[in-house]
Parts: structure tokens; sequence; C-alpha cells
């Protein structure tokens, strides 16, 4: 994994003393030259070699974990699995270049040995997955700390893109901002080794492609090798700059997609279920923040619009006096909803059920309410002071 943690350094050290201390058990009843300790991730597709022990003098050539001549009269090699509660978790493999001389009893005491090991790996390896998953949720807060609390997402893409490689390997991240109602999406950021983060602005694409595909089937969409899945119109140009696999993730707000995030890498396959995972639960706490992009968004639209009707219109008449009041409206429409949007946004965040946000997070969340609960307060008061009797414009 790419997430590196100082604490993982103890969970090495107690792989190691365990399997230092098996070793030490199984050489009382057999020679040894070789102990390779390998185990399997949760979906058991993939390993890696936790332990490798090798005996001093050992005269073979290295070329691996465990050496076995081809012509072998005697077993030179014992492959001794290694089962939890739930299943196989591992393997151990024995070497001795003179052949294991093991008697049934000797065997048998091997196999009692090894099953102890295995009951001590499962509990490094839980130690490990508690830690590493507190330590991406960790991660995933300072990412939502970051895209909640910024004007615009494209005035942090160094801060987001250098949080995010905390956690997954890639070259790439781009996030859409889709608007259901009218049919479009914004390309609003865009970070990464290749095309250097930048903000990608305010204009509006029809739906084409890898959106309108995850707009489709809302669900998550990884692709190994597009080389070999040429499907989208931009495939050939991110195989050019050498861009090989993807993964686009949807993001959704009160059960609509109002987003798409989509990470890239020059190497296939570099996106699994690992990275779905954590991807996912990023979504689930940055969607608050883009939902309000998005209504910004809108809400900017409307102003542009209500102030060009009253420009064309005082231009047409002659008169300034209905252009002032339409701009008037434009402005209570900012001074209400920007904080309104806000509000609604973050306390619509604190009653879902289905993420567990933490102690710091919940109380930014309620302290950007109280602050934005004061802006529409006082947009009420500056309103009524410049309004004759207290009435509002228009």
């Amino acid at each position: 994994p790419v997430l590196q943690l100082e604490n993982m350094a103890y969970l090495d050290r107690e792989i190691h003393e365990h399997c230092s201390l098996f070793v030490d058990q199984v050489r009382l009843l057999t020679p040894l030259d070789r102990v390779a300790v390998i185990l399997f991730d949760q979906e058991l597709n993939s390993s890696r070699v936790a332990f490798y022990w090798r005996a001093e003098g050992d005269s073979l050539p290295d070329s691996g974990p465990v050496f076995t001549p081809a012509s072998s009269s005697e077993k030179r090699v014992l492959n001794l699995p290694l089962y939890d509660g739930e299943g196989r978790i591992g393997t151990v493999l024995l070497h001795d270049q003179f052949g294991l001389r093991l008697g049934r009893q000797d065997t048998e005491i091997i196999y009692r040995i090894s099953e102890e090991l295995a009951m001590r790996l499962e509990n490094a390896e839980l130690n490990r997955r508690i830690q590493g998953e507190a330590a991406e949720t960790a991660v995933l807060d300072e990412i939502a700390r970051i895209v909640t609390f910024a004007p615009e997402i494209g005035t942090v893409y160094d801060r987001f893109v250098g949080a995010l490689k905390k956690l997954i390997d890639f070259q790439r991240v781009n996030i859409n901002l889709i608007d259901l109602d009218q049919g479009y999406f914004v390309k609003k950021f865009l970070g990464g080794a290749v095309n250097s983060g930048r903000p990608m602005g305010n204009n509006r694409h029809p739906y084409a492609g890898q959106v309108e595909y995850l707009i489709d089937t809302g669900r998550t969409l990884i692709r190994d090798n597009i080389a070999e899945d040429l499907r989208f119109p931009f495939d050939q140009q991110h195989l050019e700059v050498g861009l090989r696999s993807s993964i686009a993730v949807p993001i959704f707000s009160q059960e609509r997609i109002i987003g798409i995030m989509c990470l890239r890498s020059p190497k296939v396959a570099a996106f699994g279920r690992r990275e779905q995972s954590i991807l996912e639960r990023l979504a689930e706490r940055i969607a608050p923040a883009l939902d309000n992009a998005m209504l910004a968004q809108r809400l900017q639209g409307r102003e542009k619009e209500l102030a060009a009707l009253a420009q064309d219109k005082e231009v047409a008449t002659g008169e300034g006096g209905s252009g002032q009041s339409n701009l008037r409206r434009a402005d209570l429409a900012h001074a209400l909803r920007s904080p309104l949007t806000s509000i609604k946004g973050y306390a619509s965040t604190l009653l879902r059920t289905d993420v567990d946000w933490s102690d710091d997070l919940e109380r930014e969340f309620l302290e950007t309410i109280d602050r934005e609960a004061d802006r529409l307060n006082q947009a009420v008061s500056d309103l009524l002071d410049t309004s004759p009797d207290g009435e509002l414009p228009g």
C-alpha cells in the first residue's frame, strides 16, 4: 500500500519475532537452511513474503525465498499451510539442501507449531488492518477538510492531490460536477503530474463518454487496460500521454449523482478493491462540499441572467428603475442563498447515518453552520436597514 505509517514498524517487528521463534523451534527438530513465510491478502488474490530466513554459511545461490535443485532423491521442501478461523491466510516453506529428515512424530509437532504461528500472525495482521484503516480514515478526514473549507476546489488542488497520494498511487485526478436537472456537467478540477493541477473553469458540457456511463449505471468503473478497452472518446488521448488504467467513482448527494471523481495511472491494473473502497468513502465525505459548489454555480448563473435581463430592459426602455430593482433582487438572492446553501449542506451532512464523522470534523461543520447563520442574520439586518419602513426590495 502507498500509505506509510511510523507505527506500522512495530507490526513488522512483531511478525518477525513470531516467525523467528517458529524457526528456532523447528530447528530443534530438523536442520534447515531456508525458511519463507508468505501471507495472503483478504481476497486471496495477492501475497507478500512477510518473513525470510537463511542459515549462516548457506552456500546455495540466492534465487528466491526457497531454492530446490531439480534432481532430488529426498524431500527438500516442506509446505505448511497457515489457517485462521475463516480459512487459509498463508503458507510456510521449510527448506534443507540435504533433505528434510523428519519422522511422523516430528512432522506432527511441526504442524502444531505452525498452527500456533498462524494464530500469532492472524492477530498481527488484524492489528495491521486496524492501524491501516484508522490511518486511512484520518487522511480522508483531512481531504474532507481541505475540500469543505476551500472557496473553490481548484484553489487547493496541491493539498488535495498531496493528501490523496498518501493513500493511492496515481498520476492524474479529475473531478466533474453534474447537474442532472439542467443536463450538463462541469470539468471542475484536474490535478496530477500529467497536465499539472489547475482549476478547469465553469464551462458547461453535455453528457458524453465516461460521464454518461456513470450517470446511467451509478457504479464505480475500473478499467485495467484502456488499450484493450477503447470505448470512450478521449481514451486514445489518455494512452498517448501514457495513462493506461483508471478508476471512476460516482459522487452522490441525497441519492442523486452530483459528480464523478476519476484517477488515472500509467500502470496496467493499478486500481482494485482497496482503491475503490477508499475513493467511495472519500466521495461520501466531499459530496456536501461539491453539492454546495454546484448550487453556488447555479446561483451565479441565475444572477448573471438577471443582471443581463435588467441591462437589456434598461437599454430598451431608457429607464433605470426596473433594472435597478432586478439587480437588487439578484443581490438579495445572493445574500440569502449563499449562507442558506452552506447551512443546508452541512446540516444534511451531519444528519447522515451512513457516515461516521470524527469529533473534530463534526465540530468544524457545526462551527461553519453557526458562522453562516450569523452571515444570514447580518444580511437580513442590512436589507431591513436599507429598505424604507423595513420593506424588502422588489
